[in-house]
């Protein structure tokens, strides 16, 4: 499906698509790395299920892929992405990656269902946010629900009073699941 959401991914499909060994060593070690946290995020999760009694901590991953125009950041994406996908698809768990940018260009370009920043977090072009309610509030809720990666495009272009706004609708979001 167009938007990544619907698809279910199977590893012939990933592994033909988008094969870890096309890309170059700076691109596999992104990817490894956000795979690795992907299956400790995966065991974290399967381990809370059957209440093994042990205290742990969410993995958290907070990273950054830079580089030029046409260094391949989109196809490193991608790839994640979809092995990502791939991942909690076979584990069971409805976790969701969610993909934004700052433009519309861009999140075209990104493809797999992204969004603007501003339309995925219900943001309006003013500098004042709005409180959501009703409707608008549950359909934030119901988008994040299930949400555990969410991969931002061309962070550059946004700035402090952006980001304070996702992170707060975020929390509106998130509120029940935490």
């Amino acid at each position: 499906e167009a938007d990544g959401k619907s698809w279910v991914p199977t590893r012939a499909d990933v592994e033909r698509d988008y094969d870890l060994a096309r890309l170059d060593p700076t691109q596999r070690a992104f990817v490894d790395y956000v795979l690795s946290w992907v299956r400790d995020l995966i065991s974290f999760k399967k381990a809370k299920k059957s209440k093994t009694g042990k205290t742990q901590r969410q993995p958290k991953i907070r990273t950054w892929l830079g580089g030029s125009a046409g260094s391949g950041k989109s196809t490193t994406i991608r790839t994640a992405v979809q092995h990502a996908r791939l991942l909690f698809h076979e584990a069971g768990l409805e976790a969701t990656v969610e993909l934004t940018a700052y433009t519309g260009v861009a999140a075209f370009n990104i493809g797999f269902g992204a969004k603007t920043t501003c339309s995925a977090f219900q943001i309006s072009g003013n500098s004042k946010m709005k409180s959501l309610q009703g409707e608008h509030h549950i359909k934030l809720e119901r988008q994040w629900a299930n949400a555990v990666l969410l991969i931002v495009d061309e962070t550059s272009f946004i700035g402090q009073a952006l980001f304070h706004q996702t992170h707060c609708r975020l929390q509106h979001a998130k509120r029940r699941t935490l």
